[in-house]
């Protein structure tokens, strides 16, 4: 029977501030550069640990992305679902991708996430429970002005070389 390991990340492309992963709620966390970071990058970036218990090593695949709105960026609340078989067996796992910082959920991290961080915390705005997540950047479990301020630093181009993951 093929069983799917928790997930690991590395940062291959330099993309990456930081990552955490929650076995229990099934949610992979990334800090990620202000831009964005492709479908590409992060299946690269992904090890994932297959056991198995028979003489058939089972493929791994990634079999499907929802909630991506481009080809290209990965978007905060994107699905990713992982599919191990054999010619017996087949174990699935879907993992929810949480971008800290892109309120908005257009994978990049820019002045409008922190303008509906700051809307929130105002109560003018209510997030979806995904766009809260992200908006917790500084990750004190709740989403306060200082989310806001953490992300502008990281969209500023002159104050992101000062940026400092929650996640790391």
């Amino acid at each position: 029977v093929p069983v799917i390991g928790l997930p690991d990340f590395y940062d291959f492309s330099g993309k990456t501030y930081g990552c955490q992963i929650e076995e229990a709620e099934k949610v992979i966390y990334l800090d990620i550069h202000k831009d964005g970071i492709t479908v590409e990058e992060l299946l690269d970036a992904l090890d994932i640990p297959l056991e198995y218990d028979s003489d058939d090593t089972p493929e791994l695949r990634v079999d499907g992305t929802v909630n991506f709105r481009d080809e290209e960026i990965v978007t905060n609340g994107a699905v990713l679902t992982i599919v191990a078989e054999n010619l017996d067996e087949r174990a699935e796992e879907s993992w929810r991708i949480v971008i800290l910082g892109d309120t908005n959920r257009n994978g990049r991290v820019e002045s409008g996430d922190a303008v509906k961080m700051n809307r929130h915390y105002a109560g003018t705005e209510v997030l979806d429970e995904t766009a809260q997540m992200a908006a917790d950047t500084n990750r004190n479990g709740r989403i306060d002005s200082g989310d806001a301020v953490k992300n502008r630093i990281k969209y500023t181009t002159e104050t992101a070389p000062n940026y400092r993951s929650a996640l790391s």
